[in-house]
């Protein structure tokens, strides 16, 4: 069958019944490892974290477990932690979905015991640069988070600020048992707060804009500036008294600044404007955050430093290993990206395509870079039923032409291969003919498309195509985002052969998002007709409900945040049955690079009459995906009935059973070892004469 009939078909079906089960927005699961994916030279972890961008860090220990966790604030506002799942000694970090009650950071965050009860307290932004104090009510084993002070006042009651794009923090540079406040100013100097009060009762008092007399000018292009910093200290050669280490925001490099006075009396003495003084010197395109910690116990202090400044840097978090000793350091760089994660730097925009006729869908990832965007090529090595992605190619294309690249395939000469087209930064978009075959891609570009009287189209900034058959005239119509957070229309009057495209400004009329519009159309509610999903500039997927027919729509506002979350900026959805379960998941792109995958939790392949009606019952598993043994917990159960719990393939067919028989008490532990069985979806069936519950497990090897 041509690949032309095979989506002709698709549409047809789509419109004739249910051919897949829409997902209900909180059926839709956010997965983090879900799926493999591997880069030219690894395997990814954390793969669906959603990407970095100008990551801020701490590493603490949050949980009481005797090793460092990760927190981050990303550039659009995100923030989250990794939890240190490995040891002291060997870290191992995974992205936890939600973060502890209470928290939020914004512009800059730092963690410390201010009160002396052995556990961490978070100090972040307010309004207005003014500081903002989070209690933690909890403690050192479980966190809870309360805001005490939505504005930090010092001794004489003022508000205390720390100026914007600065990173403060908290130290006890005087020896006193307390923790002082210190922060960068955009003069290349210091503020100083000495904490007059006690270990367990702070109060600040200003004492001067230039402690130690340090200004921080640097060297950008022959002229000398300064600017905001990113502080850190350390005492870095083991001698009681805490060293400074600076980025400046003009730097491309850090400054070490070494304490050659007392812990008491401290003598601060600009050593270095380059570090580390070896062969592995931090040198990015500036503003570089420093932080140090013992990440692998071996009792010297480490280096972590991030770029704060430009979003298309090729570096994530950097580590350095301090492979010197506790009082004479030397760092090494080891990586440039601790968290190895899916990430194509910035702007990430997926597209599905199966691109070599294999019968599994492939993946691209375009992007923003400077100067020019990439398009990332990641073919499905696993199956339909259990996709693996590798990169193949970041260069797929042969483009000098816009700094952002958003693609849409679709075969719009006919010949049965995916062809393709780029959005571009200026709003106009390319056209790349496939001149291989429908397994084998090649793509040469054509042409800026124009409109059928002749002229380039032109959508003003960030063109964002889109390539579907709307009208079912047998031809690929084609719609666009833009900038603007508005969309439009072009009508292919042409033939399956030759597109023409004819503009129809009524036809979304009506719909304006705000900004950074990326369309996506589906039929949702299963009417016959395509409803229209677009992420915006906010970080939110809106919905609009089509009540007409794809030839006059009627769009009625459904919800301006489809999965309820914030995802950051400049969000792109993906709509695709990604496990070939007959439901339709969702992968979004995000402005730091990297992709969400939020997985359809409906169970739609067993056949009727295998398992009973589905009612309400608590089952947790995990880990999930797993291998080879995952465990569950049930809750909600009766111990008054009889409690089946079995396997099914995800063919309806029953692998295993794993427990039958009446429970003691409510509740009930069960792990089931797969060893012997292959990689794949699975389903768990927990039932009772009055209940029963389904939940899908991933075994991946």
């Amino acid at each position: 069958m041509s690949l032309r009939n095979k989506i002709l078909i698709l549409s047809l079906l789509t419109f004739l019944y249910p051919l897949f089960i829409y997902p209900q927005s909180e059926n839709l699961i956010r997965e983090i490892i879900g799926i493999a994916v591997n880069d030219l030279t690894q395997s990814l972890d954390n793969v669906f974290s959603g990407g970095h961008n100008n990551i801020e860090h701490q590493l603490i220990d949050i949980d009481g477990d005797n090793d460092l966790d990760l927190f981050f604030l990303d550039s659009d506002g995100y923030y989250g932690f990794y939890e240190n799942t490995g040891s002291a000694f060997d870290p191992n970090f995974v992205l936890e979905e939600k973060i502890f009650n209470g928290i939020e950071f914004k512009n800059w965050f730092y963690f410390v015991d201010i009160d002396d009860d052995n556990d961490y307290d978070l100090f972040t932004s307010g309004e207005a640069d003014y500081i903002k104090l989070i209690l933690n009510t909890g403690t050192i084993l479980s966190p809870e988070f309360t805001t005490l002070e939505d504005t930090l006042l010092s001794a004489d009651n003022s508000p205390i600020q720390s100026e914007f794009g600065s990173n403060p923090l908290f130290y006890d540079v005087d020896s006193d048992g307390d923790f002082d406040f210190i922060s960068g100013n955009s003069a290349g100097t210091v503020t100083f707060y000495e904490n007059i009060g006690t270990v367990n009762n702070y109060s600040f008092k200003f004492v001067t804009n230039l402690w130690q007399d340090l200004i921080i000018i640097s060297t950008l292009n022959s002229f000398e500036k300064h600017g905001a910093s990113s502080l850190e200290f350390a005492d870095i050669d083991n001698d009681t008294d805490p060293d400074l280490f600076w980025g400046d925001f003009l730097s491309k490099s850090i400054y070490f600044i070494q304490n050659d006075g007392t812990a008491t009396i401290p003598d601060m003495n600009v050593l270095y404007n380059i570090y580390p003084q070896n062969a592995d010197s931090i040198k990015t395109n500036g503003f570089n955050m420093p932080r140090l910690f013992d990440i692998d116990g071996d009792n010297d202090l480490d280096l972590f430093v991030s770029v704060l400044f430009d979003p298309t840097v090729p570096q994530g978090l950097m580590y350095y290993e301090n492979q010197g000793t506790i009082s004479t350091n030397d760092f090494h760089f080891i990586t440039k990206d601790l968290l190895k994660t899916l990430d194509v730097k910035t702007n990430s925009v997926p597209f599905f395509v199966d691109i070599d006729d294999d019968s599994d869908q492939d993946l691209f990832i375009g992007s923003l870079d400077n100067p020019f965007g990439k398009l990332f090529y990641f073919e499905n090595t696993g199956t339909a039923l259990l996709p693996e992605f590798t990169l193949r190619d970041s260069s797929l294309i042969d483009q000098d032409y816009s700094i952002s690249l958003y693609p849409a395939f679709g075969d719009l000469d006919n010949d049965n291969d995916y062809d393709l087209l780029i959005g571009n930064f200026d709003g106009k978009i390319s056209f790349y003919e496939n001149i291989g075959n429908g397994n084998s891609a090649n793509f040469l570009f054509r042409e800026l498309i124009t409109n059928s009287a002749g002229s380039t189209i032109d959508i003003g900034t960030f063109a964002r195509p889109l390539l579907l058959d709307v009208d079912s005239d047998n031809d690929l119509d084609l719609i666009c985002g833009k900038f603007s957070g508005r969309f439009s229309y072009f009508r292919n009057i042409g033939t399956p052969l030759l597109f023409s495209f004819e503009e129809d400004t009524s036809y979304f009329s009506i719909i304006d998002i705000g900004d950074n519009s990326n369309p996506f159309l589906i039929d949702y509610d299963n009417d016959g007709d395509y409803d229209l999903f677009s992420g915006d500039h906010n970080g939110f997927i809106t919905h609009f409900r089509n009540d007409g027919n794809n030839i006059d729509p009627i769009w009625i506002s459904e919800s301006n945040n489809f999965l309820d979350t914030d995802l950051g900026i400049d969000v792109s959805p993906f709509f695709i049955d990604i496990d070939n379960d007959s439901d339709i998941d969702l992968f979004v792109g995000n402005a730091k690079g990297g992709l969400f995958f939020y997985r359809n939790s409906l169970i739609t392949n067993i056949e009727a009459g295998h398992l009973p009606e589905v009612y309400k019952l608590n089952i947790e598993a995990y880990p999930n995906p797993f291998n080879p043994e995952i465990n569950f917990i049930l809750n909600g159960i009766s111990n008054q009935d009889k409690l089946n719990v079995s396997i099914f393939n995800i063919l309806g067919e029953k692998i295993i059973e794993l427990y039958n028989a009446s429970p003691s008490k409510n509740n009930l532990n069960l792990k089931w070892n797969a060893g012997s069985f292959s990689s794949g979806i699975y389903l768990v069936r927990v039932s009772s004469s009055t209940q029963s519950e389904i939940k899908k497990i991933i075994l991946s090897k």
